[in-house]
């Protein structure tokens, strides 16, 4: 038997979970219980429509198939009694007869060419008015036209303009212009959805022409949002519509929702068409229904299970695997419903296998770290192909705070999946890649150690007592020649040439560096200024050996040594598979936050898996990256061309919010870990919300008032509704998080600054935006926000021009990342001229 669920279920209340568990339960052991009270309806519009005994007050709602293999239920929901016996009138389980996609129908008494005339008579009000309509009753009619509309018995031509519906009205092809073009992210849905026909959205991708014509009447986002969150609309009918008007090209939507799983070489390869599935549709009015033989029957009903299992219909519905994810659905919350209902997108990244590294982009809140964690628990489940031994799987990003977030959500998400203790253990192992990095080094011999060091630094370092700090290189150029032309006299530059030059290429002799090549470094050096250089690196090196100090980026390259000569001395072609595979601490190896992360990281992450199949996993955003310098990286044996690909649905905040965000970015040039330029082209939310606040102070003290006066209207709202919690609200800075509080404190707001430990519970928080990343929060308020404050002053006698371009860029992003952690309200507050990374505030105001 096979149990598949609506994402209805997840929305059910609390109180009735465990009682719809046990239902399930017992469904799944014997759906011919007689407690279950599993029951037809007379006059119902689907013979499969059932009802179920939840308890006394509540019933189940589902549909039971009949296919060759067996039973088949698919659960609805849970309502009253009386409400669940009215559905029965009005709900059907359909197959799309176009493309073969299951879909709940809501049928309804309403005349389609009423519809259409309703809606066409709300349109020209609108104009008249001037106003944008609002979600009318028309929207909650939607239903899928007559039969004959439903199956396309239309003549609908692609080369025309438009085309004539079923009275010879002319339905537009593309949208009328209206005075003020609405913007969806960042173009005109004059020029995205606007450009695609009727029929390519009816006859080839099997939108309903009702829901067409919703779309194509609507003269704001906020209102195509709105009216395509409507419930009888099936959702990927308002996802493929939304990714129209965003900007996502025909193609990529025809194969996004219906194309075959293809492989990597042909990933991004374009379509014709769509290939429609070819299905039975069947007539079905009800139980009493009796010409259909069984066969026919089952025929219907293996259709509608096959139509379950496509990408599109997955938006909606989730099949239960077995009775442990039975009961972890059953009994979620919000954190549950989210990874069931795995968009199809996220559900192919999370599942497929891959040959090479592999790299996942996407902006702030689209979904990255969840298909992560989804491929993280997944793969810890799959033994290894080689030896049948359970894996050994690493899941790692930038700081030890992330690998606890990271940790927390895999406990979430299954807490019964196999953990490693420690790095080479199988099972799943999470731990920030600093972490792992020393892990490695506390492990070594110190034969180990003694090769690795001479290798790296020249000389052997055993003691590494502390980490080493900026005071070293400071001192180091004190040591500096005369002659060191100044824009190489100062601390930035010696640093990233040494992090950048130096210890990627293992450079331990003059000699070496004279030869070198160096990309990317926007200052040339002669060879006698190389030689000047040298001999501060030099002076650094003595520095630290005397110390016994290292730096984060040494520890890495100094692990990535030792990994790689252990694993040299096993994986020889005269070794055995399994012997060579065991020469590597990890099976497979996935990254969050890779943007950050620096060239010691990346050549340690590379020496931990071994080359080939699911061997990396990377969740990455450009537009994130707030800490380190730009990598590529093929230079550091990460091959990724061809495998990699983008997401662009934000499920956190608002399409208000996100959009303020992307202005913040439109005033900067980033490009990606492959080098190339990226976009924000595509991104999109589907929530709508209040347009972000901004708010300018003369002095402090008013700014701070301000703020106060916003958090106790917050929290008033907490105390209101119990499923607010003051935590869910925070304060984010630039610096110094402990004196906003205090200050804070100083207009009567309590609240907690947050460090290096965890959020608690029953205050706002404020905390800086560096240590905001990762996080999410109900409403945030961005203080200090004025152009003294981001971007950050620099400091130092000279600043390479490449240099300080990149430092205003990682502002631009950390600002960017601020915004984007309110799922709900934002406001952003400043005392003086505000920061000239905002755009164009004014529009906020």
């Amino acid at each position: 038997m096979n149990i598949t669920i609506h994402k209805n279920v997840s929305k059910i209340e609390k109180s009735i979970r465990a009682k719809l568990m046990d239902f399930l339960m017992k469904l799944d052991a014997d759906e011919t219980s007689p407690g279950l009270h599993i029951e037809p309806i007379r006059n119902s519009a689907d013979r499969r429509f059932r009802t179920g005994r939840v308890d006394k007050f509540w019933r189940a709602v589902l549909f039971k198939l009949s296919g060759k293999t067996g039973s088949s239920w698919v659960i609805y929901g849970v309502y009253q009694h009386d409400d669940a016996i009215k559905l029965a009138a009005s709900l059907k389980l359909d197959v799309n007869p176009t493309n073969g996609v299951t879909e709940i129908t809501l049928v309804d008494k309403v005349d389609s060419d009423e519809l259409e005339a309703r809606l066409a008579a709300a349109s020209t009000e609108t104009e008249l008015r001037g106003q944008a309509p609002g979600d009318r009753a028309a929207v909650d009619e939607l239903q899928p036209d007559n039969e004959a509309s439903r199956a396309h018995d239309t003549d609908v031509s692609t080369e025309s303009a438009g085309h004539q519906g079923d009275e010879g009205a002319q339905i537009p092809a593309t949208f009328v212009r209206a005075p003020a073009d609405p913007i969806f992210a960042d173009r005109p849905l004059t020029e995205t959805l606007g450009m695609v026909t009727d029929a390519q959205l009816i006859s080839e991708l099997g939108i309903w022409r009702n829901v067409v014509a919703v779309a194509r009447s609507c003269r704001s986002v906020d209102e195509l949002l709105n009216r395509l969150d409507a419930r009888k609309i099936p959702e990927w009918q308002s996802d493929a519509l939304l990714d129209l008007a965003s900007g996502t090209s025909y193609t990529d939507v025809a194969k996004k929702l219906f194309g075959a799983e293809h492989d990597d070489a042909d990933v991004d390869g374009e379509v014709a068409g769509v290939q429609p599935i070819q299905v039975p549709v069947s007539d079905e009015t009800g139980p009493g229904d009796l010409s259909a033989t069984a066969s026919e029957k089952r025929s219907d009903d293996d259709a509608l299970i096959a139509g379950l299992r496509t990408s599109a219909a997955q938006l909606s519905f989730a099949e239960i695997e077995d009775q442990e994810e039975l009961k972890r659905v059953a009994e979620g919350g919000d954190f549950e419903a989210w990874r069931v209902f795995l968009h199809p997108e996220q559900r192919r990244w999370a599942q497929r296998g891959y040959n090479g590294p592999f790299r996942l982009s996407g902006g702030a809140g689209t979904g990255k770290t969840v298909v992560l964690v989804h491929r993280a628990v997944r793969l810890a489940k799959v033994p290894v192909p080689v030896d049948g031994l359970p894996p050994r799987v690493v899941l790692t990003t930038f700081t030890r705070n992330l690998a606890s977030e990271l940790d927390a959500q895999v406990s979430t998400l299954d807490s019964s999946v196999p953990r490693a203790g420690q790095l080479g253990n199988p099972g799943l192992y999470v731990a920030g890649v600093d972490q792992l990095a020393f892990e490695v080094l506390r492990g070594a011999t110190s034969d180990e150690l003694t090769q690795a060091t001479t290798t790296l630094l020249g000389r052997p370092h055993l003691g590494i007592k502390n980490r080493g700090d900026d005071s070293d290189w400071d001192r180091a150029l004190e040591t500096a020649s005369e002659d060191l032309p100044e824009r190489a006299h100062n601390r930035v530059f010696l640093q990233d040439e040494y992090e950048q030059i130096v210890l990627p290429n293992r450079l331990s002799k003059k000699s070496e560096y004279l030869r070198v090549k160096r990309p990317s470094r926007g200052v040339r050096l002669s060879r006698q200024q190389r030689a000047l250089v040298w001999d501060v690196i030099e002076a650094y090196r003595v520095r630290t050996a005397t110390n016994d100090t290292l730096s984060y980026v040494e520890v890495n390259h100094l692990a990535a040594l030792i990994v790689e000569a252990r694993a040299k001395a096993v994986d020889l072609p005269t070794s055995s598979e399994a012997e060579r595979r065991a020469a590597y601490p990890v099976d497979h190896l996935l990254v969050d936050e890779g943007q950050d992360l620096n060239s010691g990281h990346w050549m340690f992450l590379r020496a931990l898996a071994r080359p080939g199949r699911d061997d990396m996993f990377i969740g990455e955003d450009s537009h994130q990256r707030i800490y380190g310098n730009k990598v590529v990286l093929s230079r550091f044996g990460i091959n990724i061309v061809g495998r990699s690909r983008r997401l662009t649905l934000n499920y956190r905040t608002t399409e208000q919010n996100l959009a303020f965000g992307l202005n913040i970015l439109s005033g900067g040039s980033f490009t990606d870990l492959e080098d190339s330029a990226e976009t924000v082209k595509g991104y999109r939310s589907l929530r709508v919300g209040v347009a972000p606040v901004v708010k300018g102070f003369g002095t402090l003290d008013e700014e701070l008032e301000y703020v106060a006066s916003v958090l106790e209207e917050w929290l008033k709202e907490c105390e209101d509704d119990p499923t607010l919690k003051p935590e869910q609200n925070a304060v984010l800075v630039r610096t110094d998080p402990g004196k906003a509080a205090r200050r804070l404190g100083d207009y009567g707001v309590s609240v907690q600054s947050v460090g290096k430990g965890l959020i608690k519970e029953g205050l706002p928080v404020v905390m800086t935006m560096h240590r905001a990343k990762g996080t999410e929060f109900r409403n945030v308020v961005i203080m200090h926000a004025g152009s003294d404050e981001i971007p950050s002053k620099l400091n130092g006698r000279f600043q390479p021009e490449d240099y300080i371009e990149d430092f205003n860029l990682r502002e631009r992003s950390l600002l960017y990342v601020a915004v984007t952690r309110s799922r709900d309200r934002l406001t952003v507050t400043h005392n003086g001229q505000i920061t000239g990374f905002s755009g164009r505030p004014k529009e906020y105001h």
